[in-house]
């Protein structure tokens, strides 16, 4: 049976590749007597499967599994330092941090009897213990985005890092409002792009998002309940496609951008109306998240309820009592972070679930097709 070459067909515009074929093709030529004798034809080529001993020895090598596990161990311990920076050091921190936060408030609370030395070096580190795990973790996770070409999610979480460790304790849930509004307007919009490739660029990707951006806001404000006859926000879960959290998520960032003028006085009527959107929009979301695809939405959604109710609490009380609160508040306010950080890494790692139809959105595998002559049997 002879074997015929087909001409090489041209798989897109990707420039070099036809250099790449005709140097393909010279060299196939050349091996095959083509270039010194010019009657044969390249595309008529008789393919021989009678084995070359000289080819065989030349590649004929011991099978050595030691010396290649020696070669696989630098990946293997960079690969295991990586998945212990991203994936379980968050969990010990997170857990730390949330401990010395239930010791402080209910040291304050009469429930335990510390030194005062130790109770008031607890109240003090818990915070900053708070603040750098959250910070660490939002900066990688960013950083991960970024790298991912997703620009509006990166930068979305970069936003927390940037704001968060420059508050006081009481006020970092609500200036986090600010990283949780626009990434909660990015995972509810997410379902717009999913039938597009992967962005090439971050500037790609934040095109892209400001265009659903646009839509989402039409949509969400036409589809209020009050105004549509066809609702699209705060909808049956099966009917839910992300305008409820979209809608929300401006209560998120809103409230949080008030809150700065409120500063530390949390009573004041504009503190108390910047507490109020907070919460508010965080309860809507929370909602929307539960009844999400995704499970690191649903758990977070939880533990941020419970968040919501201690802040919005501590608007009516005192600085002693909103400062118990607060560290009760955090506790559950850094696990909840973890899961809900967590989406960034389900995305990249292909396992993060979206809208429509509850199927896992799952990025398209980003590689350069390569000219390759397809054989063809006569």
């Amino acid at each position: 049976m002879k074997i015929k070459q087909a001409p090489l067909q041209n798989l897109g515009p990707y420039q070099g590749f036809d250099q790449l074929n005709a140097d393909q093709e010279k060299s196939y030529a050349s091996s095959e007597g083509l270039l010194t004798n010019p009657s044969k034809n390249l595309h008529t080529a008789q393919v021989s499967s009678a084995p070359n001993p000289a080819l065989e020895h030349e590649y004929e090598a011991p099978f050595d599994p030691q010396a290649i596990n020696a070669l696989n161990q630098p990946a293997q311990i960079k690969k295991s330092k990586k998945s212990f920076v991203r994936d379980q050091l968050p969990k010990l921190g997170y857990g730390g941090a949330s401990i010395l936060h239930l010791i402080a408030g209910l040291n304050k609370l009469g429930k335990l009897v510390l030194p005062k030395a130790i109770a008031e070096t607890i109240d003090k580190y818990s915070l900053t213990l708070s603040k750098t795990v959250n910070v660490a973790n939002f900066t990688y996770k960013g950083i991960e985005a970024l790298i991912n070409k997703r620009a509006w999610e990166g930068l979305a979480r970069l936003a927390y890092s940037a704001i968060v460790p420059f508050v006081p304790l009481e006020s970092v849930f609500s200036a986090s409002g600010i990283s949780s509004g626009l990434t909660m307007m990015e995972l509810a919009q997410r379902h717009k792009l999913k039938h597009l490739a992967p962005a090439q660029s971050l500037g790609e990707d934040l095109k892209r998002n400001f265009s659903a951006f646009k839509e989402m806001c039409l949509e969400s404000i036409q589809g209020l309940p009050f105004i549509s006859k066809n609702p699209k926000v705060f909808v049956s879960p099966s009917k839910e496609q992300g305008h409820s959290m979209f809608f929300c998520a401006w209560g998120n960032f809103l409230g949080a951008i008030l809150g700065f003028f409120a500063g530390n006085n949390h009573s004041s009527p504009i503190g108390k109306l910047a507490s109020f959107l907070r919460n508010a929009g965080g309860v809507g979301c929370d909602w929307a998240k539960f009844i999400h695809p995704d499970i690191n939405n649903k758990i977070s959604a939880v533990l941020y309820l419970g968040v919501s109710g201690f802040d919005f609490a501590k608007s009516f009380t005192n600085d002693a009592s909103a400062n118990i609160m607060s560290h009760f508040s955090l506790a559950l306010n850094n696990f909840a972070n973890y899961y809900y950080v967590n989406t960034t890494k389900a995305t990249t790692d292909g396992e993060f679930k979206d809208y429509d139809a509850q199927e896992e959105f799952k990025a398209q595998p980003q590689f350069t097709p390569i000219n390759m002559p397809r054989l063809r049997f006569s």
